[in-house]
């Protein structure tokens, strides 16, 4: 498969080209972040999703849907924390998935990770 590229795309041109000249008549560009700050910002997410793909792999393993929330939750904290551990069973998962796929990928979502997100992703502010 290949990927088409448009050169005439706004983003693939020179900030010199007149087309972004024209739209600095009516717009400001601005920095949002340095780079370093939204690779970490991105790095911080990935372990997040990695900690929750693991967590419900392995909490496929037992039976009972107490055990398994149980497992769940407290092997996320420990993943949050082997970050290696955490991205070598996320591939491993990605690789095969299975039920568990639908599972972990619904994790975000649910009530107990969302003060997860507000302390490690950063805000974003707009009109």
């Amino acid at each position: 498969m290949a990927v088409k590229f448009d050169k005439e795309d706004l983003f693939a041109l020179r900030e010199d080209h007149p087309r972004w000249q024209n739209l600095s008549k009516y717009a400001d560009r601005i920095e949002i972040r340095p780079d370093e700050e939204i690779q970490k910002s991105y790095q911080r997410f990935l372990g997040i999703v990695y900690a929750g793909n693991a967590s419900c792999t392995l909490s496929e393993n037992f039976n009972g849907a107490i055990t398994k929330n149980i497992v769940r939750y407290l092997s996320a904290g420990y993943y949050l924390l082997a970050k290696q551990k955490a991205k070598e069973k996320t591939e491993l998962f990605y690789a095969n998935p299975n039920q568990s796929a639908f599972k972990a990928w619904s994790t975000l979502d649910t009530k107990f990770m969302l003060p997860l997100y507000e302390k490690t992703l950063t805000s974003i502010a707009y009109n």
